[in-house]
């Protein structure tokens, strides 16, 4: 009997995993219910047959196929909506994570068609649920700039660890409304294709593409143009080896960028290594600290965007670097697989689930920058960067879960809501105490800037003393500030102290713009909400909760 060709097995798999697909697609057809949330368990079935499919193409065994009967099993079994699109999105980034770990291993590539296909599925599984006709052309392009990002990182042995987790972080935060942002992974793809060799091609891209993206991306262009720049002046003065001298002429223009990168190199090194400082001259170390530091200074939406580009410069550098140099004997570019694992994990759930994101605070812009800086400026390999990002999300986690854990203060809730337009006021009685904590969000007012008025909140006691707090943007937000469509037009600041939960699901989801209000007043039993008369017309001023803290 003639053993099957290898043309005829491929065709078996993929038939198998069509038929499996279809039948979750049946599954689905059947038993979808009104909230939508299950519309795309197809899609993520499709994704979870591709990457078994590269599996069997690879190694001859698609054992990862087994992961989409399992997707049935959650669909019938897990009666919680955001239960059930949480244990979708593991499934999915389980199954990516371990054909990663797989095929790369400990110091190798992914294939370039491989990397495409796994990048298409997994982005476009977290960028098509729930599915819109309007957004279409946005999400293809969003799908279309990962792959063109991916393929302006791919060498000759294919695609590193570091590349292939910045181009499904980039894919997962572009936004897809106003249309001109999601220009995002190409203006990111010209960046790197700057930081890998300028050229007259590579410097027009940038400029073109920021051109067409609008003013959020000129301040990214002028910045990777500028260090690149700074970097091809400096490096012809210095001799690394017979001119110890122009090392210090290199701090001085290094120095004057954020975070004084000059000094805190002279610092973190012996005298003797200030040899080193050359090393800075890397254009894709300055532009990762020189974006990390804007992001502080930008809104927002747009710092985020300027804070995953440091990041995936950083994360891609190590292989900028073998680029230019050529792979060297015992070089080691790769993400180790653990932090491959964690990293696609994260990007593959956080923001796309509410079980997800409602427990997973994005940290400080501040914390973020400070690391970005130390792995960029004190010659830290890049590739040990998600490994420690990694580790310090697990600190973080586990102090958070124990402050929530260890208990607080008993809070005695009162029914009560109410809407104000500008000028009007609620009264509502509350149990005497010494403390209130209210629950307050804004309607309309995407337009204001931090520290605008909105109201005042007074706190009354028996005797009629007022305590009185004055409200601003910043103690509370318009509710649909995250609001996809509100990407870019929102000038709110997030509360500074928040109890607000994901709405909606998928690439929709965002987090509500409440703030939670502290007031004390000793004998308390009374409080009056008062909406500023500067309020825009139909802008509007809600009371959500107010609960007495019993200590």
């Amino acid at each position: 009997m003639t053993p099957p060709s290898e043309t005829h097995l491929r065709a078996r798999l993929a038939a198998t995993l069509v038929a499996g697909v279809a039948a979750v697609m049946a599954l689905s057809m059947g038993l979808r219910n009104e909230g939508g949330v299950d519309a795309g368990l197809p899609l993520y079935a499709a994704a979870i047959a591709a990457i078994a499919y590269l599996e069997g193409r690879r190694f001859g065994d698609a054992t990862l196929a087994f992961a989409i009967p399992l997707l049935l099993v959650w669909r019938m079994g897990v009666v919680d909506e955001q239960l059930r699109f949480f244990l979708y999105g593991i499934t999915l980034a389980v199954t990516a994570g371990t054909f990663v770990v797989r095929s790369i291993g400990d110091g190798g590539r992914l294939q370039l068609g491989e990397a495409l296909v796994l990048l298409a599925s997994c982005v476009a599984a977290m960028r098509l649920v729930p599915w819109s006709a309007e957004l279409a052309p946005a999400q293809a392009v969003v799908i279309l700039g990962t792959l063109i990002l991916a393929l302006s990182l791919a060498g000759r042995e294919g695609i590193g660890a570091g590349a292939l987790v910045a181009c499904l972080a980039v894919g997962i935060v572009t936004p897809l409304e106003p249309l001109k942002a999601t220009l995002f992974p190409l203006l990111l793809a010209s960046v790197l294709a700057v930081l890998r060799g300028p050229s007259p091609f590579s410097v027009a891209a940038v400029v073109g593409t920021a051109v067409l993206a609008g003013r959020w991306a000129w301040p990214m262009a002028a910045l990777t143009l500028a260090s690149g720049l700074l970097s091809e002046l400096v490096e012809p003065l210095i001799d690394r080896r017979r001119r110890p001298a122009h090392a210090a002429l290199a701090a001085a223009p290094f120095g004057a960028l954020p975070l004084a990168s000059g000094a805190l190199a002279a610092f973190a090194w012996a005298p003797e290594s200030a040899l080193r400082l050359p090393l800075l001259a890397r254009p894709a170390r300055i532009t990762a600290v020189s974006l990390a530091a804007a992001a502080i200074m930008l809104r927002p939406a747009l710092g985020a965007l300027y804070m995953i580009a440091a990041l995936a410069i950083v994360l891609a550098d190590d292989f900028l670097a073998v680029g230019r140099q050529g792979s060297g004997a015992g070089e080691k570019p790769a993400v180790p697989t653990v932090a491959i694992v964690v990293s696609i994990a994260m990007l593959s759930l956080v923001g796309y689930s509410g079980a997800v994101a409602s427990r997973f605070p994005l940290p400080l812009p501040i914390v973020q920058v400070v690391a970005v800086a130390v792995v960029a400026l004190a010659a830290v390999p890049a590739r040990r960067f998600p490994a420690i990002a990694a580790a310090a999300s697990s600190i973080a986690l586990v102090v958070a879960v124990a402050l929530v854990a260890g208990g607080g203060p008993r809070l005695e809730p009162v029914d009560t809501s109410a809407v104000l337009a500008a000028g009007e006021a609620h009264e509502v009685d509350v149990p005497a105490g010494n403390e209130l904590r209210v629950g307050l969000s804004g309607g309309n007012l995407t337009a204001l800037e931090p520290g605008t008025p909105v109201g005042t909140l007074e706190a009354i006691d028996r005797s009629g003393r007022v305590v009185r707090r004055e409200l601003v943007v910043g103690d509370l937000a318009d509710w649909g500030l995250g609001r996809p469509g509100h990407y870019f037009a929102a000038r709110n600041d997030w509360p500074s102290s928040t109890g607000a939960k994901v709405a909606e699901y998928g690439h929709q989801a965002f987090f509500g713009g409440s703030g939670t209000v502290e007031i004390s007043m000793p004998g308390v039993s009374r409080l009056r909400l008062t909406a500023a008369r500067s309020l825009p017309d139909r802008g509007r001023l809600h009371l959500e909760s107010v609960s007495v803290v019993r200590r």
